[in-house]
């Protein structure tokens, strides 16, 4: 069995015309067998060189604890993460809505493994359907995508003035454990991503936008995912905003 191989990630840009809030590139690299946290570093190291190749001006990111800078890293995970005082995966799991019941605030009280494995919030083994999210007395729709997950990652950062101001410092963000095979805009996932978190965090804050998205997010819909449409089911949820 080889220890070495080739494989691609995306990697999330902020993007330098600020007409988008990210740009997702695939960048090809060296991917070491193994388990373990030295072996995944390796990777990330890797997929870091060629992205310096390919883009010779980037300031890179690994939001993960495979990252160089491993406490930064750790920090910027959804599982430690949070906002008042409650990790942002955990927000994430207990706001989920299904036809069939939810949410399931209980998670909010649980470790972060915890809430992200429990039964419940599966749609995997059954006809289940997510139809929305619900947090704080709102609700959120389902598309785009990450949406929800890139509010509640957004808001938690803002409120973590020492951690914000560094992820500012960069401009290119990877987590070398999230695998996304097919374009955001198709139907199935994985899309919810704490680098591209990171990357939209950037750009509003470049745009002096921040605030107005942290307000009304639905406002800027459009410009953070120009490649997604809300549908009449979701553009009715938006309007439950601020209420």
């Amino acid at each position: 069995m080889k220890s070495v191989t080739t494989t691609t990630r995306v990697c999330f840009f902020v993007d330098e015309s600020q007409d988008n809030a990210f740009v997702e590139k695939n960048i090809e690299f060296s991917w070491y067998m193994g388990m373990n946290w030295q072996m995944r570093q390796k990777s990330s190291i890797s997929l870091h060189e060629n992205i310096m190749k390919a883009y010779p001006s980037s300031k890179i990111l690994e939001v993960s604890t495979k990252s160089e800078d491993y406490a930064l890293g750790k920090a910027l995970s959804a599982f430690n993460l949070k906002k008042e005082g409650i990790p942002v995966e955990n927000i994430f799991q207990s706001s989920k809505v299904f036809n069939d019941g939810g949410p399931y605030l209980d998670l909010l009280k649980v470790d972060p493994v915890s809430a992200k494995k429990d039964p419940r919030i599966s749609t995997v083994k059954n006809m289940r359907k997510l139809i929305s999210f619900e947090y704080a007395g709102k609700k959120y729709p389902t598309e785009p995508k990450s949406f929800f997950y890139d509010y509640v990652y957004i808001s938690a950062l803002s409120d973590n003035k020492e951690l914000s101001e560094k992820v500012l410092n960069y401009t290119v963000f990877t987590d070398i454990e999230f695998n996304q095979k097919i374009p955001y805009s198709a139907k199935k996932g994985p899309f919810n991503c704490q680098a591209r978190s990171c990357a939209i965090y950037v750009w509003l804050k470049q745009n002096n936008l921040l605030e107005e998205y942290l307000s009304n997010p639905d406002l800027l819909i459009n410009r953070i995912y120009p490649h997604t449409q809300s549908s009449s089911n979701q553009a009715s949820l938006f309007s439950d905003f601020g209420k």
